[in-house]
């Protein structure tokens, strides 16, 4: 049993106002504690996604004052797949995991099915995220309009939305207006990015 630890959260009210740079600077010293060297490529996509998701949780707040009590946090590692989510958004009960792929020009099979393995893998293997709705949202910058929100029952995964830059704010805030009527408590984020994760042991490890 091992727990996650993201690098970066705070509630929405505070990471819409937060200074870029100082965002950009504490992911910058928790990826050099772990992978010393040359991280400029991985700074400059932080830095569009931030302000990307500053913009978006602007338009979401101003018509969902609610989503300010929700929580983001950027770079969640997944022992079991060696990766980390870009971001994930705790919304009410609903986990939204969101992977960005900046300057990309369309939607490529393969990155749908990267943030589809993560929501799962949140759903099978993280403790606290089991029973909750897990949202897989691919944000292709550059990409043509994506698809229009849709979703299924609650506490499933549901299907990967596609955006890019101009739709995001538009999907987040259609996330926000299918939570307006639930009285579901707001999920903790210390709660819930400490919470178990128990990956499948290996056959050798077995």
């Amino acid at each position: 049993i091992c727990r996650m630890a993201s690098f970066h959260r705070a509630k929405l009210k505070d990471f819409v106002t937060a200074n870029t740079a100082e965002v950009v600077g504490a992911l910058s010293r928790r990826l050099l504690e772990r992978f010393p060297g040359n991280q400029q490529e991985q700074l400059k996509a932080w830095k569009a996604q931030i302000e990307l998701l500053q913009q978006a949780s602007d338009v979401l707040l101003q018509r969902f004052p609610l989503g300010a009590e929700w929580s983001i946090l950027f770079e969640v590692p997944l022992m079991r797949l060696q990766r980390r989510l870009d971001v994930v958004l705790l919304a009410g009960q609903v986990v939204a995991v969101i992977e960005f792929k900046v300057g990309a020009s369309s939607y490529e099979p393969g990155m749908a099915r990267q943030v589809e393995d993560y929501a799962l893998d949140l759903r099978d293997f993280h403790l606290a995220s089991r029973d909750l709705t897990i949202v897989p949202i691919l944000c292709a910058t550059e990409a043509a309009d994506g698809s229009s929100f849709h979703h299924t029952i609650r506490g499933q995964v549901w299907p990967v939305h596609h955006t890019n830059r101009q739709g995001l704010p538009r999907l987040l805030t259609a996330l926000a207006m299918s939570q307006e009527q639930s009285n579901a408590p707001q999920l903790d984020v210390e709660s819930w990015d400490e919470s178990p994760y128990r990956p499948v042991p290996t056959i050798i490890e077995a």
